[in-house]
């Protein structure tokens, strides 16, 4: 303690023995365990004293750091007689670090901890999941573009390392791996080749034991390129010159495995004896069929046509015309000029059977068929309707759906000649775009929000895509079958969500807004320590070092920390890195020392206190030399004057910080203020007034001395 002293450390304070002097982890620290299940080994804290020697009957608390939902038994002890407290950890859900500390809070004015880490690791494997490859298509044949994914769990849905998954296909397909074993993230993972035949094929992927297993895809095998078109049916018909076949020509395409192929154009040629076909090109549905209906032309005798489509074959058609005049159809109402898709048509078209001579026959039960020309577009509607007692037939529900552009109607029916409607000009069909949900609504900045949309049209079914824009940047887009996407807006306020539907060729454009509000993320915790206020006692005005930390449970605070004092107007700043800042105490007694972090950069805001005294120097037997120095011997009533008192040490030296008490004899005596601390100089200055004449007596007290110094006022 001598040398202590002889150091500069006679203001160094330690704990006395058998107090609490340090806190450390002597057993359990480090561990890992599998979720959800108690630690295999307790974790142990020793506290002990300035010697070394273990401290009995000290209350120890545990508590987890951050976010953790892992648990202890109890969350605090006492330490026995070996100075040990012992605490059962049982880890949570999530696989991961976790971080704790034990900590004892009753060692005098310091906080003694020590940090624990553990580790949980995944349990057993529970479950088997598809992840990502279901509902492709490709073509017969071909290697889906997609892999095939499913991921092994544990019973809290964490990643299994290592878990055997077996693979088998159908339909005459194959996977690039029988047996796949799971990796760190859980993840098994094959190609898939489909089968020769179109249509539905499937992928099993099972684990022995496992929830969920087997996992089923589903996959859609489509036609491979056309290789041939055949005929079907039509060849070899006759009918009245100039008039339209019985039964429509009909071909079909398919590709090398005799799938049928959709979506080809066809185009109806006429050769030998003209004529014409309605429509002139049609395409192939999803049987792989095409039809169109001929109308002869005007000479009797052998017609030929062809129907073709490029780069796959053709099929040749021959039909016979009898000689004769035939009757004829004409168009008493004309179908509208304009069209929307997909809306029915506004005016309804009228025909009319015609007799050789050009007048109205009238018979019922013809059957008049109409078709759109050219091709490219569907006709929809009752496309073929009887003739009425008048020999009359209206066309009521007929919708073109379609590629914008000029288009006609051609009316037939079998034995008569047919006639073609003006021109109508098809337009986009409008749309309306709804925004659903935003979900959730509020979200924390950063969040994912899933926004589900509908877009909507009289004219049929919209394609294309949603584009989905937050006005602060985050977007997000897909398909208007799909129905919703997810984005993640992260300024936060009221923010705008637009839904847009940029249209397509038969499609017009629409878009939708809806409010949605971002909330202020929740700050990181945050936790301020005074770890030392150097010295400790501290006299008056003596410069006091106070240290900090202040911690987050993820990353580094940053910004400035304030040290105030309870009772006083003291402060000091600095910031979290500087870790320290010096502040001078001006009054003695028991102070609390508090140092507030404001938080800011997502951290939140924390406090640490500390208990802090300090000590009026004391004072050398020679201030009673000092002096008390009057302004004014004599004053009037009601007036005031300054008395100021000088302290010295025993060689003259101005003493700073001393609490100097000064009072006054006589009635209607005042003195302001009562007491006051000496400044730099050794200044304690107060100020004297009296209410009524006399002679009034100066007392003095500084630290507890009553000078020798004892000045009189006169008040007249």
């Amino acid at each position: 303690m001598a040398l202590l002293a002889a150091c500069g450390g006679g203001d160094l304070v330690l704990p006395s023995d058998g107090q609490p002097a340090a806190i450390q982890i002597v057993q359990g620290d480090g561990q890992s365990g599998r979720v959800g299940v108690a630690l295999a080994d307790p974790v142990v804290a020793l506290v002990s004293d300035a010697q070394g020697r273990p401290v009995m009957g000290v209350s120890v608390a545990f508590a987890f750091q951050g976010e953790s939902d892992a648990s202890v038994a109890p969350e605090a002890a006492s330490t026995g007689a070996d100075g040990r407290a012992a605490f059962q950890v049982t880890m949570g859900t999530r696989v991961g670090g976790v971080e704790a500390e034990v900590r004892v809070s009753d060692a005098g004015s310091r906080v003694l901890s020590a940090p624990v880490s553990l580790t949980a690791v995944s349990a057993d494997a529970n479950g088997l999941a598809a992840v990502s490859g279901d509902g492709q298509s490709a073509p017969v044949g071909a290697a889906l573009p997609d892999p095939l994914v499913v991921q092994v769990t544990d019973g809290f849905g964490n990643p299994i390392a290592g878990v055997a998954v077996a693979w088998t296909a159908d339909a005459g397909g194959s996977v690039s791996d029988g047996t796949t074993l799971t990796g760190p993230d859980g993840l098994a993972s094959v190609r898939r080749t489909l089968g020769p035949s179109a249509g539905i094929q499937h992928t099993l992927a099972s684990a022995t034991g496992l929830a969920g297993s087997p996992v089923e895809f589903t996959h859609t095998a489509t036609a491979g390129s056309a290789t041939a078109l055949e005929e079907i049916s039509g060849d070899g018909q006759s009918a009245l010159v100039g008039t339209s076949l019985a039964e429509p020509l009909v071909v079909r395409a398919h590709d090398g495995s005799d799938n049928p192929v959709a979506g080809l154009a066809v185009a109806w040629i006429v050769g030998e004896g003209g004529g014409s076909f309605a429509p002139a090109t049609s395409v192939t549905d999803a049987d792989g069929l095409a039809s169109a209906r001929w109308t002869l032309g005007p000479a009797p005798g052998r017609n030929s046509a062809t129907a073709v489509i490029s780069g796959v074959g053709t099929v040749g058609f021959t039909a016979t015309g009898n000689p004769g005049t035939p009757p004829g159809l004409t168009l008493e109402t004309q179908p509208p000029a304009t069209a929307e898709r997909g809306i029915i048509l506004g005016a309804k078209p009228l025909v009319q059977l015609r007799e050789p001579d050009g007048s109205a026959r009238r018979r019922a039960g013809v059957n008049v068929t109409v078709a759109l020309l050219p091709g490219g577009a569907t006709l929809s509607g009752t496309l073929t309707r009887a003739t009425n007692a008048d020999g009359r037939v209206e066309y009521g529900n007929l919708a073109i759906e379609g590629p914008p552009g000029p288009y006609t109607l051609a009316f037939s029916a079998t034995g008569y000649t047919g006639v073609v409607s003006r021109t109508v000009t098809l337009a986009r069909a409008g749309t309306t775009t709804d925004i659903l949900s935003d979900d959730p609504d509020p979200s924390p900045s950063g969040a994912a929000v899933r926004v589900r949309f509908r877009v909507q049209s009289a004219g049929g079914t919209p394609d294309g895509s949603v584009l989905v824009e937050s006005d602060d940047g985050a977007s997000c887009n897909a398909a208007v079958s799909t129905g919703e996407c997810t984005l993640s807006p992260s300024t936060p306020g009221l923010r705008t969500l637009t839904a847009t539907y940029a249209g397509s060729a038969e499609f017009e454009g629409s878009t939708d807004t809806a409010p949605h509000t971002v909330a202020n993320p929740e700050p990181i915790r945050t936790t301020t320590h005074i770890t030392a206020d150097d010295p400790d006692p501290s006299d008056v005005g003596q410069p006091v070092t106070v240290q900090f930390t202040v911690t987050a449970s993820s990353g580094a605070p940053a910004g400035t920390v304030t040290i105030t004092v309870s009772g006083g107007s003291e402060t000091c700043s600095a910031s979290v890195a500087a870790g320290a800042c010096v502040l001078t105490l001006t009054a003695e007694g028991d102070r609390t020392l508090a140092a507030s972090y404001a938080g800011g950069g997502g951290f939140g805001p924390s406090t640490g206190t500390e208990a802090h005294r300090v000590l009026a120097p004391s004072l050398p037997p020679s201030a009673t030399a000092s002096t008390i120095d009057v302004k004014d011997a004599s004053i009037e009533v009601n007036h005031d004057t300054e008395v100021k008192v000088v302290v010295r040490d025993a060689n003259g030296v101005k003493l700073k910080g001393i609490t100097v008490t000064l009072s006054a004899t006589g009635d209607g005596v005042s003195v302001t203020p009562t007491s006051a601390i000496t400044d730099k100089e050794g200044n304690a200055t107060f100020k004297f007034r009296s209410s009524q004449p006399g002679t009034s007596t100066i007392t003095a007290v500084a630290a507890g001395v009553e000078l020798a110094d004892h000045p009189t006022i006169t008040v007249q």
